[in-house]
């Protein structure tokens, strides 16, 4: 039921006019609205929630792919990684055998020692990767440089040493580590991939005329480092006079004369 618009008589639902003064009723369609939401109402609530995004995942790195990487490195990159690892890896090891008991490493000689030649390694890979194996050669240069004057000191001791009463039998107690020896193959490493990088930009085939004429230009030329370019020379006078300062700095060495 509902009622007049205008003089409020009762009239049926589907009257159109008022009866009692004939006024024009509007169509009510609350009904017809209620029921159509109350249909859609279902419909929308059971239609499924959109899925989230999935956030992108960064791709594991495989074995296979880090297998692919290193089989593309050239074989200068590849001698050059390696001597740096070396040159790190000998930083901890031991370097004098005291009759196979005591074992001295260069920790036990000198902790700035260790850390000059540890950075020395990590700034090699550091240049190779950023494709300046042009450094390679003078930081192999000073490096052998500084064993090649260890070396002297280290038997110069001994044979002075050997001239006391039991001079012999401390000399032969006293013996190179294994560390001594991965030091200098990694130096040589190191040394021989910046040779093989300066003979690859010249485009010059490898033989013994080439190899120490590029060592020696490595040596001579300019080599850029950032901002800066200095002869070759210089890093590895610069690596020599930093490790031996050191050295001879370092407690167990104040008393020796160099």
């Amino acid at each position: 039921m509902k009622f007049c618009m205008k003089c409020g008589a009762q009239l049926p639902d589907d009257a159109e006019f008022c009866g009692a003064c004939g006024t024009k009723q509007a169509k009510i369609e609350t009904e017809h609205v209620t029921t159509d939401a109350a249909k859609e109402t279902p419909a929308a609530a059971a239609q499924p929630a959109a899925p989230k995004p999935a956030s992108p995942q960064r791709p594991a790195v495989q074995a296979a792919d880090i297998g692919k990487a290193l089989g593309q490195l050239t074989l200068m990159e590849k001698l050059g990684y390696i001597g740096a690892i070396l040159v790190g890896i000998a930083s901890f090891l031991p370097f004098i055998n005291l009759a196979g008991f005591v074992n001295l490493s260069l920790t036990d000689v000198s902790n700035g020692l260790m850390v000059v030649i540890l950075v020395t390694a990590i700034a090699s890979a550091c240049f190779l990767y950023r494709g300046m194996s042009e450094v390679l050669a003078p930081i192999g240069t000073g490096l052998l440089v500084t064993i090649l004057v260890a070396l002297f000191k280290y038997f110069s001791l001994l044979s002075e040493v050997k001239k006391s009463g039991f001079g012999a039998m401390a000399g032969s107690a006293v013996k190179l580590d294994w560390g001594f020896y991965i030091l200098l193959i990694g130096t040589l490493l190191l040394l021989f991939a910046g040779i093989l990088g300066k003979l690859r930009a010249q485009d010059e085939a490898i033989s013994g005329g080439t190899l120490v004429a590029a060592w020696k230009d490595s040596l001579t030329q300019p080599v850029r480092i950032e901002k800066f370019a200095v002869p070759g020379w210089v890093i590895s006078v610069v690596i020599v006079a930093l490790l031996v300062v050191i050295f001879t700095q370092a407690k167990p060495m104040q008393g020796m004369k160099w």
